[in-house]
């Protein structure tokens, strides 16, 4: 069974609330986060469990599909200062980080689906509290709340997907993702200055938290299994094998839901446009003259009608209305990303070697590869990559595109293989 950091619970204040322009009619389409988070929950550290990318399938309750906007509940271990029970964090301390939401579909097989969308924000994590010997015991490195002592401290972050280009389905497959110093689909490295800090660095301490409670809304259609990406196989309770490619884990997760709720809104509507003014009547014609008065005994002929005046010019229409469907703004995720295809796998038994070759579509710009062998670490490759005295036995290779400006491939091609 994988590691689950736990603690026990106490109800504290702070709950996020979060704020968005045009939110009439809002609509609650799943949620299991507590409306008053208590002070830590169990969690899944990435640092911890050389996770990647961790989360869940969720079916949503009726409502609105448009608009979402994704809240994840995270666990934050580390401290400002020191660690153990010299932990130290001055109020109100943080640490910046890049967080990825994922929304997937779901295949007929509860397999991950095509990527709906992804949006990556720098979030604001606060580090968790001093420790508190006085109120936790002597050698502790809890924190005290007023009530009870907590290891962790949750806190939600959230993710505005507003616009119309996004329509949810019924079944969703929501994925956190994050790098820290070693683990993560591209790890930060050592190199950075927290690493060496009194503190370390905040994210190699941040968790994504689960909660042992149902749904308050919608249904959790797979109570006993989560998505995860990571390259320990003691990190998934099915004993499958650990490649850091994002999967369903079928085993082992009972009681342990991924902390979500997820808000949609519904379309805003534009205003209707002023009607123009209705066209001036025409002039009226002018009346004929009388006619003259005939000789004595006959009578003089009628005058002729005067002729009828023109009927005046038709005023312009007035403008037509704005189109209510773009009232609304175009939300700042573009699904985009490049995808990679594996052409030929050539092993050659007798000198113990093999080669691949494969392409890329999509995303932006020129694309380049990233392939690995086995556990190790992703490194820049090209199509033809070939890997000689390779060890007799199971083997499995990975590769993936890039795009110019950065964008991964998130379903690296996979090849097991026998030498």
């Amino acid at each position: 069974m994988r590691p689950i950091r736990s603690c026990a619970t106490a109800v504290v204040a702070g709950t996020l609330f979060l704020i968005v322009a045009g939110t009439a009619n809002a609509a609650t389409v799943y949620n299991n986060i507590p409306s008053s988070l208590a002070g830590n929950y169990p969690s899944v550290g990435f640092e911890a469990t050389s996770t990647a990318e961790f989360g869940g399938q969720v079916e949503l309750a009726a409502g609105d599909r448009t608009n979402p906007v994704v809240k994840v509940t995270m666990s934050s271990w580390g401290c400002e200062n020191g660690g153990g029970t010299t932990c130290a964090t001055t109020q109100g301390a943080v640490f910046s980080l890049p967080i990825t939401l994922n929304l997937y579909a779901v295949n007929s097989d509860n397999s991950l689906g095509e990527l709906l969308a992804t949006d990556t924000q720098t979030f604001k994590i606060p580090y968790r509290p001093s420790a508190d010997p006085t109120n936790c015991g002597v050698g502790s490195s809890r924190w005290f709340d007023g009530t009870s002592c907590y290891s962790g401290f949750a806190n939600n972050i959230s993710w505005d997907l507003g616009g119309h280009n996004l329509t949810l389905p019924d079944k969703v497959i929501v994925g956190v993702m994050y790098n820290t110093t070693h683990r993560g689909y591209d790890p930060i490295g050592e190199a950075a200055p927290c690493y060496t800090a009194s503190g370390g660095c905040g994210y190699n301490s941040l968790n994504v938290a689960v909660v042992p409670n149902a749904p308050f809304v919608g249904i959790d259609p797979l109570p006993d299994a989560a998505y995860l990406s990571s390259t320990w196989s003691g990190a998934y309770g099915d004993g499958g094998l650990a490649q850091n490619i994002f999967r369903l884990d079928s085993v082992g997760w009972t009681a342990l839901r991924p902390a979500i709720q997820i808000d949609t809104f519904p379309l805003q509507t534009g205003p209707t446009g002023a009607t123009g003014p209705a066209g001036a009547t025409g002039a009226t014609g002018s009346s004929g003259a009388t006619g003259s008065t005939g000789a004595t005994g006959s009578t003089g002929a009628t005058g002729s009608t005067g002729a009828t005046g023109s009927t005046g010019a038709t005023g312009p229409a007035g403008p037509a209305g704005a189109d209510g469907t773009n009232a609304v703004a175009t939300p700042a995720v573009a699904v985009s990303r490049p995808n990679t295809k594996l052409i030929r796998a050539k092993i050659r038994l007798a000198t113990h070697a093999v080669t691949f070759n494969f392409k890329g579509s999509g995303g932006k710009g020129k694309l380049s590869f990233q392939c690995r062998l086995d556990a190790k670490k992703f490194t820049t490759c090209r199509s033809g990559k070939t890997y000689k005295n390779l060890k007799p036995g199971k083997h499995v290779f990975q590769v993936r595109a890039k795009d110019a400006s950065g964008k991964l491939d998130l379903t690296p091609v996979t090849k097991n293989f026998v030498i």
